[in-house]
């Protein structure tokens, strides 16, 4: 999975669960992944890619526990 699609997923699943949370989210950020802004979306996808490289730091390092 590369870190755009994680993003996407995250952002499609926080939409979708919120109200389950009893949160609601601002109107301007409750949009369809391609119409999410440049630089939130950019932001998004910074941060699942270091996620999914830490990930990767950590499973290849066994004696750490997980």
């Amino acid at each position: 999975m590369t870190a755009e699609q994680l993003a996407n997923r995250f952002h499609d699943l926080y939409e979708e669960m919120a109200s389950q949370y009893g949160y609601e989210t601002r109107r301007d950020s409750s949009v369809e992944w391609e119409n999410v802004p440049d630089n939130n979306k950019q932001l998004m996808i910074a941060v699942c890619r270091r996620i999914l490289e830490e990930n990767e730091f950590l499973s290849n390092r066994p004696e750490i526990e997980q």
